[in-house]
């Protein structure tokens, strides 16, 4: 990738999105997507060549921290 921005990729605020999609600004062809089969979307991420190389299989979901996250203390069982 060349690091320019792609020319069909709009870069948006949440609230831009929220509101574009609000007046029924949508370029989504969900009649298009509804239509699609497991077989169909498939066969796309296995001609995709960013998808091609992708073990699937190996994959793992990783959902970052916010810095002021803290993990809720653990009562203590009563026996101890």
């Amino acid at each position: 990738m060349s690091g320019q921005p792609r020319a069909d990729i709009a870069s948006l605020s949440v609230e831009q999105a929220k509101a574009r999609l609000r007046a029924g600004e949508s370029r989504s062809d969900h009649a298009a997507l509804d239509k699609l089969t497991d077989a169909d979307i498939r066969l796309q991420a296995a001609e995709d060549p960013e998808e091609r190389d992708w073990d699937w299989a190996r994959a793992s979901l990783e959902l970052p921290t916010p810095p002021s996250f803290k993990p809720p203390s653990r009562p203590r069982s009563a026996g101890r």
